[in-house]
């Protein structure tokens, strides 16, 4: 697994420490891959991290609590196709991913980062998680596990 998309990510994380960062997890854990967001943020919230949100497949219903928690970053994680290697994780100003590189929740997860910018007046980016299968039943790949256990590590000490 290649160590610049977690760099990428520490450095990106860095240049905002002490900012109120909010994580809202969106995915379909039935399809395999497409499940990585809602798994790292049911993962953080298991461990404490009041401010990761597992969206599932409705993010939009969320909106509410996520706005509520006054956050100033927003990072929206989720299967996204860009072409990189399974597992592979980058990160998106939202608009940046080509129409549907947002798994299947790509229209609500889009609106939900509009939203949230607007009425909120944060930062909000897509962590996207590049799926290897989204099958049905199926559930992390190896890949996308260890890109998830990795981004655990890396986000718990920046969330409260």
């Amino acid at each position: 697994m290649s160590i610049a998309w977690r760099d990428a990510v520490e450095r990106f994380l860095g240049l905002r420490a002490g900012r109120r960062i909010v994580l809202v997890g969106v995915g379909n854990t039935l399809r395999g891959d497409d499940g990585a967001g809602s798994v790292l943020a049911a993962r953080l919230r298991a461990a404490g991290k009041r401010l990761a949100f597992d969206a599932g497949a409705a993010p939009e219903n969320h909106a509410g609590p996520v706005a509520a928690s006054s956050p100033e970053t927003v990072i929206i994680a989720d299967a996204a196709r860009f072409g990189g290697a399974a597992g592979e994780a980058r990160l998106f100003a939202p608009g940046r991913l080509a129409p549907g590189g947002l798994s299947t929740h790509d229209p609500s997860a889009a609106l939900l980062a509009r939203y949230l910018g607007e009425r909120c007046g944060c930062e909000v980016v897509i962590l996207g998680i590049e799926p290897a299968s989204a099958k049905f039943g199926d559930g992390l790949g190896r890949e996308a596990e260890a890109s998830v256990a990795a981004l655990e590590a890396i986000l718990a000490p920046h969330l409260a």
